[in-house]
């Protein structure tokens, strides 16, 4: 069968391009962030999933998409506020953000809890409010950090955005409080 007439083939074409434009954090190899993006497209089916078709319609455009991974090993009550930290750190010389994509994998003994949850949303609310923000989370075994998240940022500044920042003195750069 031709690839072209494959249903799913316009979404798979944009998904290599999504992928062209990634780069890591911490600039380990591009093949290393093809497999990050496979290990969130291929996880277990969970209640909250991304697929190949969130990934396109989110990352539309041509600007540069960072990566991250980032995880969080002590297990408490401010183990989300902790993973927040480590991300502000980690984008603190980024100005502006237009497009979030966040997948959660969390020790099937210790779910993510509401309070975690307010605690992301939060977060992503202050920090990303004019950005269009998705996310999922996939159960792991116990033995897994205490937290690990892969984190999708596509920088500058979208038409919503650019017009919120006209009327808007407001600073979009992740803070953690």
């Amino acid at each position: 069968m031709n690839t072209h007439d494959h249903p799913n083939y316009d979404c798979l074409a944009s998904l290599q391009e999504v992928m062209r434009r990634i780069r890591l954090s911490d600039g380990r190899s591009h093949k290393k962030a093809e497999e990050l993006v496979m290990e969130v497209l291929n996880a277990p089916k969970s209640i909250i999933n991304i697929d190949a078709k969130d990934i396109c319609e989110l990352f539309q455009g041509d600007e540069e998409i960072l990566l991250l991974e980032i995880s969080v090993n002590e297990m408490s009550e401010t183990r989300m506020k902790q993973l927040m930290e480590v991300i502000e750190k980690e984008v603190a010389h980024l100005e502006y953000f237009n497009q979030l994509l966040m997948y959660f994998f969390v020790p099937q003994d210790s779910p993510l809890t509401m309070d975690e949850l307010n605690t992301f949303l939060d977060y992503t609310n202050l920090n990303y409010g004019l950005s269009e923000v998705i996310w999922g989370s996939v159960f792991v075994p116990s033995q897994q950090p205490a937290i690990r998240a892969i984190m999708m940022l596509q920088h500058g500044v979208s038409e919503k955005t650019h017009s919120r920042l006209a009327t808007d003195e407001k600073d979009l750069r992740f803070s953690v409080t």
